[in-house]
């Protein structure tokens, strides 16, 4: 009944809603986030589907193997692999799953020092066939103050056996000194990095820079040779770009977004030195991850589509791009209701 307006253009979708909260386990904990007490562990983070089976990895460091009919064939936990873990600040826990093979999962997480108050972004390597840690890399440091914007889109490139992982800014909010360490070749924070493995997939080889200007990507896809992803902007200006290699994209000298503590304080939202995104939402959607439409869309409208997840509007977008890939021509917008 919540999704009876469930409407596309020129389709009509079958809809079936999991509820998966009880199969996630115990509660790990609630924090005050924004005003609200929220409950950590219930985002999901990761998600594949098979031909008979779903996986979904959640932030807590759980994952579901489910039937196709989203009933629970598995759970696992994860979480006891990863080197300090830590869940309990908001942008905490595991921030990107991603299926390498079918037992080997790459995983991007937060951890703390045990000895002060200060955190590290770490990748590793997991066998959830026989719970072991194949390969553990540290990638940063940041404050407490900084516990924000971690990213986290990412996608496994078979072709070249690398993971392209988006990393963010870890900044506070309007912190002109911590934003600029997208800026900073020295940094992977605010950058899309690129991960080889080896031929094996049991070691995690040093990051390279692949691009860099990024403030909280938190959405990652390959789709016909093109990278694209998706950016939560500040106040506003949450971005679709097309990645090249190399390239600067910007933050924090460029965003058609606005500063939180200043109304109408704007950043630079026009140059000739950084890529501009191919499409900008402001007000913002509260944009979260992008994917290419599915092959059952089949109507030439649909060719070359792409769909966008949202949280704040509670929707997903279907982004129709040119005939050269270079541009959203058209955005068509499906409401859900909740967050996506």
């Amino acid at each position: 009944q919540q999704y009876a307006n469930l409407y596309l253009n020129n389709y009509a979708p079958e809809v079936a809603t999991w509820d998966l909260s009880d199969q996630i386990g115990k509660k790990v904990l609630t924090t005050n986030q924004y005003g609200n007490e929220v409950f950590l562990g219930g985002l999901i983070t990761g998600a594949e589907v098979s031909e008979n089976q779903i996986n979904v990895a959640f932030n807590s460091g759980t994952i579901l193997k489910l039937s196709e009919n989203g009933q629970l064939k598995k759970r696992l936990i994860i979480s006891p692999l990863l080197h300090n873990f830590i869940l309990d600040k908001s942008n905490g826990g595991i921030r990107s799953v991603l299926w390498i093979e079918k037992d080997l999962i790459f995983v991007y997480y937060t951890s703390k020092n045990p000895l002060e108050e200060s955190f590290s972004i770490r990748v590793s390597i997991v066998n959830t066939s026989n719970l072991t840690t194949v390969d553990d890399l540290e990638l940063g440091q940041f404050s407490i103050e900084e516990h924000y914007a971690l990213g986290g889109g990412g996608f496994y490139d078979k072709k070249n056996n690398r993971i392209l992982l988006a990393i963010g800014v870890a900044s506070g909010v309007d912190n002109d000194k911590t934003n600029s360490k997208s800026q900073k070749d020295d940094s992977y924070f605010g950058k899309i990095v690129s991960i080889p493995l080896s031929n094996d997939k049991q070691k995690i080889h040093k990051p390279v820079i692949y691009s860099k200007g990024h403030r909280n990507s938190q959405g990652m896809t390959l789709h016909k040779n093109l990278i694209f992803s998706v950016e939560h902007g500040p106040k506003g200006g949450d971005e679709i770009n097309i990645i090249n290699e190399s390239r600067n994209y910007g933050w924090n000298k460029f965003s058609y977004g606005t500063k939180y503590g200043k109304p109408d304080a704007t950043y630079n939202n026009a140059s000739n030195i950084f890529i501009e995104p191919i499409f900008y939402f402001t007000p913002s959607i509260g944009i979260s991850d992008i994917y290419k439409c599915p092959i059952i869309f089949n109507d030439p409208g649909y060719k070359d589509c792409l769909l966008v997840s949202s949280m704040r509007d509670g929707s997903f977008y279907i982004a129709k791009l040119s005939e050269e890939m270079n541009r959203i021509q058209s955005i068509e917008r499906v409401e859900l209701g909740s967050r996506i």
